[in-house]
C-alpha cells in the first residue's frame, strides 16, 4: 500500500482533519475561549440545562497525535445532544489544535514523525497547577534537541491553551456551577486511569478507584489503574486528573482509547508514529465506549 493509500485508510475510518472538526463544533454552537500559541481557535462547547448546577467537563486533543481521543469525544457529543441532560456538559473537545494541525501536515506531506507537544515544546498535560515541576525533560533540556517528547512548561498554566481552558471554567464556577466530573480522551493502552499521576499516593476519596473499576467491567479489553501505578516509578507532573480532583474536588477519569495492537495491524504501520495512537478500526472502539462514557457523563451510576 502506497503512502498516500496508507493515509486515506486513516480518512476511510473516519478520521477527520482540523477543519472539519472546528466546522462540526461551530455548527454545534461552540465558541472560542482564546487563542492557542500559534492563534487558533480555542473551541469550547456546551450542552444541558442554563440552570443546571453541576456539570461534568470532558477534554479532548490534548496531545497533538491522539486524533482517537477527539473522534471518541465528538460521538460523545453527537449522542448527549439527543439526551435528556440534568446537567451541564462542557466540552473542550481540541486543547492543542496545533498539535493537531502539525500532524495533519506531517501525514500529508508524507513525514510520519511523532508529535505530543505544543508548539511551544511543551507537554499540555503536564503543564497544570496541581503537582506540577520540572521533569527530566525540561531539566536536561531534552526538550530542545527533541521538541516533541515534551516538558512541562516554566509553571502550571503557562501555556496558553491549559491557561484559557482554566479561566473559562472558572468563569462558570464564578457563576454558581460546580464541577463534578471529569472524563479526558487519550490513547492508546486501553486504561481507564484516576488520580495520581504525580504522586504514589492515591486520592483520599475512594470514589475515583470505584468508579473506574466500574468502568473497567463494561469495557472489555480495558482495565483500571492509578495514574502513578500504570508504569511504577513513572511519574506524571502536572496532570489534568491530579488539577481536578485536588482544585475542584471532582471524580477525575482518564480514558486512554485504543491504539497499537487492539485489534488488526498492519505490519508497516509498526514504524509510522500515528498508527500507535489511532486504530484503523475507529467505528468498533466509540461503538464500545459511547454508551459507558455517555452514561459517566451524565452523572449516571455506573
Amino acid at each position: 500500500m502506497s503512502e498516500s493509500g496508507w493515509l486515506r485508510r486513516f480518512r476511510d475510518a473516519g478520521y477527520h482533519s482540523l477543519a472539519e472538526v472546528e466546522d462540526i463544533l461551530l455548527g454545534w454552537g461552540a465558541t472560542s475561549i482564546g487563542e492557542s500559541v500559534d492563534g487558533r481557535r480555542l473551541l469550547r462547547l456546551e450542552l444541558g440545562p442554563e440552570d443546571a448546577e453541576e456539570c461534568s467537563v470532558l477534554l479532548a486533543g490534548i496531545h497533538a497525535m491522539e486524533w482517537i481521543g477527539v473522534e471518541v469525544a465528538l460521538t460523545l457529543l453527537r449522542s448527549l445532544q439527543d439526551a435528556t441532560l440534568k446537567r451541564k456538559i462542557i466540552a473542550f473537545p481540541i486543547v492543542n489544535p496545533d498539535g493537531y494541525a502539525r500532524v495533519e501536515e506531517s501525514l500529508r506531506s508524507k513525514r510520519f514523525r511523532f508529535h505530543r507537544a505544543n508548539t511551544n515544546g511543551v507537554d499540555l498535560n503536564r503543564n497544570w497547577s496541581v503537582h506540577h515541576r520540572a521533569n527530566l525533560a525540561s531539566r536536561l533540556r531534552i526538550s530542545r534537541v527533541v521538541p516533541e517528547l515534551g516538558h512541562t512548561g516554566g509553571h502550571g498554566r503557562s501555556e496558553p491553551e491549559v491557561d484559557r481552558l482554566c479561566a473559562s471554567l472558572e468563569n462558570s464556577l464564578a457563576d454558581g456551577l460546580r464541577i463534578e466530573r471529569v472524563l479526558s480522551l487519550h490513547s492508546f493502552g486501553r486504561k481507564v486511569l484516576y488520580p495520581y499521576g504525580g504522586i504514589w499516593a492515591p486520592p483520599k476519596a475512594q470514589k475515583h478507584h470505584d468508579v473506574a473499576k466500574a468502568l473497567e467491567a463494561q469495557l472489555p479489553g480495558y482495565s483500571a489503574v492509578q495514574t502513578s501505578h500504570w508504569v511504577p516509578g513513572s511519574f506524571a507532573p502536572g496532570m489534568e486528573l491530579d488539577h481536578f480532583c485536588d482544585r475542584y474536588d471532582a471524580l477525575s477519569i482518564l480514558v486512554e482509547c485504543g491504539g497499537l495492537g487492539v485489534r488488526k495491524t498492519v505490519l508497516s504501520d509498526w514504524w509510522r508514529p500515528f498508527s500507535w495512537f489511532n486504530t484503523v478500526e475507529l467505528e468498533a472502539e466509540k461503538r464500545l465506549l459511547r454508551g459507558p462514557l455517555c452514561a459517566y457523563l451524565e452523572g449516571r451510576p455506573a
